[in-house]
């Protein structure tokens, strides 16, 4: 698979639409909201900086599609903590936020528990693993996966043995040492 090139605001501009006068009228609010690290920045950097936050904003792709995307996030980071976003967002005069919200997985309510047989004493389903052992070969790959579980309704414990990779047949190096 080839390596896809990142997106580049210093020398390609003008994938967003920040005309001169609307970045002639950003351009005071930055510096005023901006502490002095960033005021040694160019405009010509400042500038690519927006466009940057301002394509995040509309197409919401990743953030490491970006070249220098650690710096713009940075960038990002403090003209939100200090509420310039929004100042800019009305001086470009651009009705959706500038807000770059990603969507998140929402968190579970329950804890989430492995399936385990029912209990084979009292036949309910109400056994619950309370132990996980991992035994792993000589290369690190996972050999087999021990799972102690118990009954909460008969206090009967079990063992449950899962084997991975223990298939001879889709092993390459495996030789029969009967013959």
């Amino acid at each position: 698979m080839r390596k896809r090139a990142k997106l580049d605001f210093e020398r390609r501009g003008g994938l967003t639409a920040i005309d001169d006068v609307a970045f002639a009228r950003i351009l005071p609010i930055i510096h005023q909201y901006m502490p002095r690290i960033h005021l040694s920045m160019s405009a010509i950097e400042i500038r690519a900086h927006l466009d940057a936050i301002l394509y995040l904003s509309i197409f919401y792709c990743p953030w490491r599609k970006i070249k220098n995307y650690r710096s713009i996030y940075r960038f990002y980071r403090r003209l939100r903590s200090r509420g310039a976003l929004t100042i800019i967002q009305v001086k470009i005069g651009r009705s959706t936020p500038l807000e770059i919200i990603r969507p998140r997985k929402e968190a579970r309510t329950e804890s989430r528990k492995r399936k385990c047989p029912p209990c084979p004493k009292c036949h309910e389903d109400a056994m619950v693993c309370y132990h996980t052992k991992k035994k792993y070969d000589d290369d690190g790959n996972i050999r087999m996966i021990v799972r102690y579980s118990k009954c909460s309704a008969c206090e009967h414990t079990s063992v449950f043995i899962e084997t991975k990779n223990n298939k001879w047949w889709n092993n390459p190096n495996f030789v029969p040492t009967c013959c």
